[in-house]
């Protein structure tokens, strides 16, 4: 497991297609926002155990080419 510590506004890039942001961190929670290609499935750890969901349309996505402009954008 990697551990990293970051920031609000900070990302993570998973590959060229997914990128996390931290959005808020507060006392007891940290928001997190993802971006990630339309057909990837992203579901909180308690929701995994169905896994009869539906998989959305799989749909190519742009490389992330611009990280500053899609932080301006979450924030």
């Amino acid at each position: 497991m990697l551990i990293l510590s970051r920031r609000e506004a900070e990302c993570i890039c998973l590959g060229d297609h997914i990128v996390v942001t931290v959005v808020a961190v507060s006392a007891d929670k940290v928001r997190i926002g993802i971006q990630a290609p339309h057909g990837v499935r992203i579901l909180r750890s308690e929701l995994k155990q169905n896994t009869d969901l539906p998989v959305v349309a799989k749909v190519p996505a742009k490389p992330i080419t611009n990280l500053a402009e899609f932080i301006r954008r979450a924030a």
